[in-house]
């Protein structure tokens, strides 16, 4: 549709794009990205004269307005929405909506537990879990952002005994009679569900749960990567990265049944 030749590259956590991007940031005409990773390089990705951003008037309203109330630079947009939530096997334990962390893998005992292997997803999880616990905490249990210290002692603590694997390769793990849970993007849990065919559910919770979202912008000020990036960014393959992926996109139509 653009006349151009695509080459893509692939990361599979946000320190490993970073690491790529600040290396290469000059071999790159358009990024997707976790807008955990936005403030950390929102200097290298300023604003070039885009009009990427007039796509985001035809989001779904909830989608608009959250994009427009953070004032993101003109080239960068809403990529896909996902959920980070907890699936578990029904067989192994339970998950109440709203139980306490440390209850929550307290209950998985001495089986195998799986944590998305991200740095920043992991930190997120233990700080809201640590925030919403009702107890309190040493000063020094928290950075200088309020986020929990990313350390062996914090992580233990809630972890407690279960086996925990940090991975973004599920599939062995998920197949022993053992498994309990995993936190993860939702997304990947309904497509490995279907895909499997186990009696995983996966679940929201009240107090642990957020909304991930992936930003796409547009680097060169060329033709080109104008072209590719309103392709990307198009309710056409938008919607397709949804019905394939399972991760929401911006123009979300209110297709979720179950």
């Amino acid at each position: 549709q653009c006349g151009v030749n695509l080459s893509v590259d692939e990361y599979y956590t946000n320190e490993e794009f970073s690491e790529i991007f600040k290396k290469h940031q000059d071999r790159y005409d358009v990024i997707v990205f976790s807008n955990l990773m936005n403030k950390s390089i929102e200097n290298k990705i300023a604003d070039n004269n885009s009009t990427l951003s007039d796509v985001a008037k035809g989001y779904y309203p909830y989608f608009r307005d959250y994009y427009f109330q953070h004032n993101y630079p003109k080239n960068v947009v809403f990529f896909s929405h996902a959920l980070m939530g907890f699936m578990y096997n029904p067989a192994v334990m339970q998950i109440t909506p709203g139980e306490d962390i440390f209850d929550i893998f307290k209950s998985a005992k001495n089986n195998y537990v799986v944590v998305v292997d991200d740095p920043a997803e992991i930190r997120s999880l233990l700080t809201l879990g640590y925030k919403t616990s009702g107890q309190v905490w040493p000063k020094n249990t928290y950075d200088s952002e309020g986020m929990v210290e990313l350390n062996y002692n914090n992580f233990k603590r809630v972890s407690q005994n279960t086996n925990i694997f940090t991975t973004n390769d599920y599939n062995q793990i998920y197949k022993l009679n053992n498994f309990a849970m995993s936190f993860m993007w939702s997304g990947d849990s309904i497509l490995y569900i279907q895909q499997s065919h186990k009696p995983y559910k996966f679940i929201l919770d009240p107090k642990l749960s957020y909304i991930c979202t992936d930003l796409l912008a547009q680097i060169k000020n060329s033709q080109p990567a104008s072209c590719v990036a309103h392709v990307l960014e198009s309710p056409k393959v938008m919607a397709y990265v949804e019905n394939s992926t399972y991760y929401f996109s911006p123009y979300f139509q209110d297709s979720v049944d179950d």
